[in-house]
């Protein structure tokens, strides 16, 4: 069992200290980049930064600096699709970073998205604004606490039977109630739906898995473009847009978050 363990802290010490240098030989590419900024030297600073955050994803290490960090040089790059695919990713372990909530829209308005998202999907987004500012973990925080809160209020309740308390009781047990139906849909989405990206520019969309079908719009869709993915089969993925619309998209011009 001790070997185990003493083998298991090797591992453990080259994995970090294998991300440490590649972690450490990629920002300075990207000062590098940054001191370069608006030239065309800077790509290629730009491009071996991404290259080493990569190689530490390789090495089965989910960071979300390490995507977030990926998603600012494909910024500076301007290939804003990619941008997005990397803050999308970042999103998943930092999602309460301001710096990426920052950056994240500002690409967003970069891009050229002719897909206008329609008022239906605006709406819900109102209604159950809570699903998506707070994170996983932030809600079941919140969850803890509203069950505390109950269990709390229910042994107040042994000795002071008060109406206004009941009401408070129901009250916190319809927000757990909201908030844990919010918490399913998250690890359902987590473990069986997936999103995606576009990551090219004037990606023609399809009626159908092959580019025999004809174009499922009068225009292609550029980089930057968000979607759901409701089925894969061979290179063709069938999604779903914001708007609402559903198409086919060839794999090889979209990220998969």
């Amino acid at each position: 069992m001790k070997k185990i363990f003493v083998l298991l802290l090797i591992i453990f010490s080259f994995n970090s200290l294998y991300a440490e240098s590649y972690s450490n030989k990629a920002k300075t590419f990207f000062k590098k980049g940054l001191s370069l900024k608006n030239t065309q030297s800077s790509e290629k600073y730009f491009e071996l930064a991404i290259k080493n955050y990569k190689l530490i994803l390789n090495n089965n290490i989910k960071n979300g600096f390490v995507y977030y960090n990926i998603g600012n040089c494909y910024f500076y790059l301007k290939k804003y699709g990619n941008a997005i695919l990397y803050y999308r990713k970042a999103q998943k372990y930092i999602p309460t970073n301001k710096n990426l909530i920052k950056n994240l829209k500002l690409t967003i308005s970069k891009i050229d998205n002719k897909i206008k998202v329609e008022q239906s999907e605006k709406l819900i987004k109102l209604l159950f604004f809570y699903h998506y500012i707070f994170s996983l973990k932030t809600k079941t925080i919140i969850l803890f606490y509203f069950t505390l809160l109950i269990f709390i209020l229910q042994i107040i309740k042994l000795f002071k039977n008060k109406n206004f308390l009941n009401w408070v009781k129901i009250t916190l047990m319809i927000f757990s109630i909201i908030f844990l139906g919010s918490i399913i849909v998250n690890i359902y989405d987590l473990k069986y739906s997936k999103n995606g990206v576009i990551i090219k520019d004037s990606v023609v969309a399809r009626k159908g898995d092959s580019i025999n079908y004809e174009p499922a719009f009068e225009e292609p869709l550029n980089q930057g473009i968000e979607f759901k993915i409701l089925e894969k089969k061979d290179d063709w993925l069938k999604v779903k847009l914001e708007n609402g619309s559903i198409c086919w998209l060839n794999k090889n011009f979209i990220g998969i978050i």
